[in-house]
């Protein structure tokens, strides 16, 4: 049986293109954690020729911003850090911690949002965790992936306290 040919050797992996540099965001995402107007009225804006990077029209929701770009809408600064805010909501039985409608029941975000005041409304929201769909109890929001992903993450062991009332 013939011997199989030798294969080149593999190239070194390529280091990350991001390493040590700040990580750009979409146009569309970078429009709604500022608070311009959430992600899909970011999209339509930004199709319709409403949204410049350093003075230059875009119509692509996914260009990327550089760090030090300067983004306008309708031709006004957008300011692209916006200021944390973090929502208690006491989450009622038979909704969803999700943001998609499953089985025909609600979800969170379909409670909550009509009750933000329009400065808040805009933002894009993520919860803090979730709960199952008949429990009850406080749910956290936030406009911060980061903290949400700090908050979440196992391996930042935050204490956490459940407390359950069980009727027999």
């Amino acid at each position: 049986m013939p011997r199989k040919p030798e294969r080149p050797p593999k190239s070194p992996p390529r280091p990350n293109r991001w390493e040590g540099k700040e990580k750009p965001d979409w146009l569309s995402r970078a429009l709604a954690r500022a608070g311009a107007m959430p992600q899909k009225d970011a999209e339509a804006a930004i199709k319709a020729g409403r949204v410049s990077i350093n003075g230059h029209v875009v119509k692509t929701h996914l260009t990327p911003v550089p760090p030090d770009a300067v983004l306008k809408v309708d031709g006004l600064p957008v300011r692209k850090v916006a200021p944390t805010h973090v929502l208690a909501f006491h989450k009622p039985a038979g909704v969803l911690s999700s943001t998609a409608r499953q089985h025909r029941t609600g979800t969170v975000f379909e409670v909550l949002l009509p009750q933000l005041p329009t400065e808040l409304a805009s933002f894009t929201w993520h919860a803090v965790g979730r709960l199952d769909v008949d429990t009850t109890g406080l749910l956290l929001f936030t406009n911060d992936d980061k903290l949400v992903a700090h908050a979440t993450s196992p391996e930042t062991n935050l204490p956490k306290r459940y407390v359950a009332t069980v009727f027999s």
